[in-house]
């Protein structure tokens, strides 16, 4: 009896690349071999000082090398920012969500109150600030309990 999780696109989509990390790595470090081997990294200029392609090196290896490096790299930068999306707007989603309960926490009647006495502090309606459901209108009101107003109960 485990726990079944829905693991959206993008996280398979990366565990699936984690558990191909080992190919992957060794398939770089086969490009990086080639452009070592051209005694040429990433970056340096394939054209000499003259605008004409260097003729120390094979272009179409090189160009072919450095196309598969960073094909590799932007398929595993876009899973890793499809998964922070996704988590940011799953903890956009929880977040509202409990927003949204506490809202609803908050407006749920806690109290019913179906008298209130004459000169009552009640009636008064003072300092404590209460919303009332009465006949299908939420009304304010500040309420001050006080003892000893002549009858039984804080409020009356």
């Amino acid at each position: 009896m485990g726990i079944e999780l829905n693991q959206s696109a993008a996280v398979l989509n990366a565990r699936d690349l984690m558990q191909k990390k080992d190919l992957i790595e060794k398939e770089i470090r086969e490009y990086e071999q080639v452009l070592e081997g051209q005694k040429i990294g990433m970056f340096e200029p394939l054209i000499d000082r003259s605008g004409f392609p260097r003729d120390d090196i094979d272009l179409v290896a090189v160009r072919t090398a450095r196309a598969k490096i960073i094909s590799i790299m932007n398929k595993i930068e876009q899973a890793l920012h499809e998964i922070h999306a996704e988590n940011k707007a799953n903890r956009i989603d929880s977040s509202s969500e409990a927003e949204n309960s506490t809202r609803e926490n908050r407006s749920k009647p806690f109290a019913i109150i179906n008298a209130v006495a004459p000169d009552s502090p009640a009636k008064e309606a003072k300092t404590l600030d209460i919303r009332i459901l009465r006949e299908e209108e939420i009304l304010s009101l500040k309420l001050t309990p006080r003892s000893g107003w002549g009858e039984r109960g804080l409020l009356g």
